[in-house]
C-alpha cells in the first residue's frame, strides 16, 4: 500500500501529541496487489462497463479500467480481516464482501459514497466463499468455505439471518435464478437448486374475511420473486440437479441468464462449468442438463453470461465465447498482453 502525509510536520511542545497528529494525517492513496484466487473476489460493476471491484486484504478496491485508477476504497475497522469474496447489487448501489476468517462476517457498503452500512454476523463459522444479491435486491445469499458447509439467506438491510441450511459439501459458486424463486449452489460432487418458500401473503385479515363472508385464502407457501411481505419465515428446500455423466465432476461456477422480455424466467438458461473443462446448459423448470460442450482446455475457472452469449475463463488466459441457446462456439477473445496491469 502507498501512504502519503498530506500535512507538514509541526513542532509541538509535547512530542507524543505531535506524533499522533502526524499519524492521523496519513491517507491511503493506492493499494498494490491482489490477494485472492477465488473467482468471486472480483466483480464487474453491473451498470458501468469501466468499473470493477476486487478484494485486497481488509479492503475492497473500486478500479476504473479505462483510466487505470483506483477511484474508491471500501474499508473495515478490523485491519486484520481478509476479504475473500464480493458482489454488487443489481442496481450497482451496494457492494457486499465476505470475510475469510473464523466466525466470518459479511460487510455491506454504499457503493456510491463508500460508506459502511451493515455488518452481518452469525451465519458462517469458517469463512465466506460466495455472495449474491437476489434480483429484487431484498435478500443476500451466502455460502461458507469447506469447513463451514452452510448456505445462508440474509435480510441484509435489517442485518438479520433469515435462513441457514447445511449444504453437506464444499460450495464453489452460488447464484439466484432470475425470478428469485431458487438459489443455485455447486462444488465438488455437489449441485443443488434451493427453492425459496415464502409465507402466504394475505391482503385481508381472517377476521375481516369472516365479517365480509369472503373465502379463506390458502395458507400454502408460494414462490414469488415479487414477494413484499416480511422476510422472517423464508425457508430453503434443496432439490438435486440431474447431472447424468457429470455427477462426479468438480463444478466451479454457475450463472443464470438475464431475464428476456416476454419470456418466463423458468425458460431462461442456467449455465455451469466444470473445472475439467465442460460447459453445461440447463433449464430452471426441469433441473436437467439440456446440452453440454467440451471447452477443449486443460481447465476452466469462471463464467460470464448475457442474454445471448456465454463466456468461459479457461486455462492459459483463454476466454471462449459460445452462443447462449445452442452452445455453438463463437470464438476466443483476444489474449491479454504480457504487460503487467498496474492495480
Amino acid at each position: 500500500m502507498e501512504i502519503t502525509n498530506q500535512r507538514k510536520d509541526k513542532k509541538s511542545e509535547v512530542g507524543l501529541t505531535s506524533e499522533r497528529e502526524n499519524a492521523s494525517s496519513f491517507s491511503l492513496q493506492r493499494v498494490i496487489g491482489f490477494n485472492s484466487s477465488s473467482p468471486y473476489s472480483i466483480a464487474h460493476h453491473p451498470t458501468s462497463c469501466d468499473l470493477i471491484a476486487y478484494c485486497a486484504g481488509a479492503l475492497v478496491v473500486l478500479y476504473d479500467v479505462k483510466t487505470k485508477t483506483q477511484i474508491r476504497f471500501f474499508r473495515l475497522n478490523n485491519i486484520n480481516a481478509v476479504l475473500n469474496c464480493l458482489c454488487f447489487s443489481r442496481d450497482g448501489l451496494y457492494i457486499a464482501a465476505g470475510d475469510k476468517g473464523s466466525n466470518a462476517e459479511i460487510f455491506v457498503w454504499d457503493a456510491v459514497k463508500g460508506t459502511h452500512l451493515y455488518t452481518l454476523k452469525g451465519g458462517h463459522k469458517t469463512g465466506v466463499s460466495c455472495l449474491h444479491f437476489s434480483p429484487d435486491g431484498r435478500l443476500l445469499g451466502s455460502s461458507g468455505l469447506s469447513y463451514d458447509g452452510h448456505v445462508c439467506l440474509w435480510d441484509w438491510k435489517s442485518s438479520n439471518l433469515v435462513c441457514r441450511s447445511a449444504a453437506l459439501g464444499e460450495i464453489n459458486a452460488l447464484s439466484f435464478l432470475e425470478d428469485g424463486s431458487s438459489l443455485l449452489t455447486l462444488g465438488k460432487d455437489h449441485f443443488k437448486a434451493w427453492l425459496l418458500t415464502f409465507p402466504k401473503q394475505s391482503s385481508v385479515s381472517t377476521q375481516q374475511q369472516n365479517q365480509q363472508n369472503l373465502p379463506q385464502q390458502s395458507q400454502t407457501p408460494f414462490l414469488c420473486h415479487g414477494y413484499a411481505g416480511p422476510l422472517t419465515a423464508v425457508t430453503l428446500t434443496p432439490k438435486n440437479v440431474m447431472l447424468k455423466d457429470f455427477k462426479s465432476q468438480p463444478f466451479v461456477d454457475v450463472r443464470a441468464a438475464p431475464a428476456t422480455p416476454g419470456q418466463h424466467a423458468s425458460a431462461n438458461g442456467i449455465y455451469a462449468v466444470t473445472g475439467t473443462g465442460n460447459l453445461l446448459l440447463m433449464r430452471a423448470a426441469g433441473r436437467t442438463i439440456e446440452r453440454s460442450v467440451s471447452l477443449s482446455t486443460l481447465g476452466a475457472f469462471g463464467l460470464a453470461v448475457s442474454s445471448t452469449r456465454v463466456a468461459v475463463a479457461c486455462a492459459k488466459g483463454v476466454v471462449r465465447v459460445f452462443e447462449g441457446k445452442s452452445l455453438a462456439f463463437v470464438g476466443n477473445l483476444p489474449r491479454p498482453s504480457n504487460a503487467v496491469l498496474d492495480l
